[in-house]
């Protein structure tokens, strides 16, 4: 009885930078009523082509950034790095982010985002005509 009170909710950047194989980029999930409980948030970002296995540097943004700094080389500070393995032939990383709902939901000037970055040893590009996006199950 209660899957029918399940809801998805879709969730596109509010910022989002491509800078060939790192991707920074924040979603605001603040908008969630207070009174809907998330059972599970999955992030979900397209991946460039790679001809052999990868990782994929997964972090939380602990500081505003903006793009300029970026482009000079000047990156936001992080959490620890969860890695993640990439293989020839995915085409889309898909994460479990649920761990950010009461933070990003509830202290959303604490929010900055996620930055992921992958090393393959080739020159790779994240799509930029694709952004990642949320899907959160809400009940």
């Amino acid at each position: 009885m209660l899957s029918s009170l399940e809801k998805k909710m879709f969730f596109l950047p509010n910022r989002l930078f491509v800078q060939g194989y790192r991707l920074f980029v924040s979603f605001n999930i603040a908008v969630i009523p207070v009174d809907m409980n998330v059972l599970f948030i999955a992030f979900h970002a397209l991946l460039p082509k790679i001809s052999r296995s990868a990782v994929m540097y997964v972090k939380e943004i602990t500081a505003d950034w903006n793009e300029k700094s970026i482009k000079n080389g000047i990156f936001p500070p992080c959490t620890n790095t969860r890695y993640l393995p990439c293989y020839p032939g995915q085409d889309e990383l898909i994460i479990d982010i649920t761990a950010f709902n009461l933070k990003w939901r509830f202290k959303n000037k604490e929010n900055y985002g996620i930055y992921l970055k992958l090393k393959t040893g080739e020159a790779v590009h994240f799509p930029e005509d694709n952004p990642p996006y949320l899907i959160v199950d809400t009940i």
